[in-house]
């Protein structure tokens, strides 16, 4: 079982948004937390990230230390 999966919004065939909304619908509360990244407006960006699924939103681009502070937020919080 995944703790964690991180997308990027555009990816090829299907965004990051479709794939956290499937995880999440199919998978209920097994479903891993999940991390999208963009380079897209964060405001609008982050309201449809969290809709699709999405525990936190991160703007590109970011320094490594960022995303380690958003993944160890991510994961300190109970399931």
């Amino acid at each position: 079982q995944l703790d964690l999966v991180l997308l990027d919004v555009m990816m090829p065939y299907i965004d990051g948004y479709h794939v956290a909304y499937e995880l999440t619908n199919k998978l209920g509360a097994k479903a891993p937390r999940i991390l999208i990244m963009t380079s897209r407006d964060t405001v609008k960006e982050k309201g449809i990230a969290l809709m699709s699924g999405a525990a936190e939103v991160l703007q590109k681009p970011f320094e490594m230390a960022k995303l380690h502070e958003r993944i160890t937020s991510i994961l300190s919080k109970p399931a």
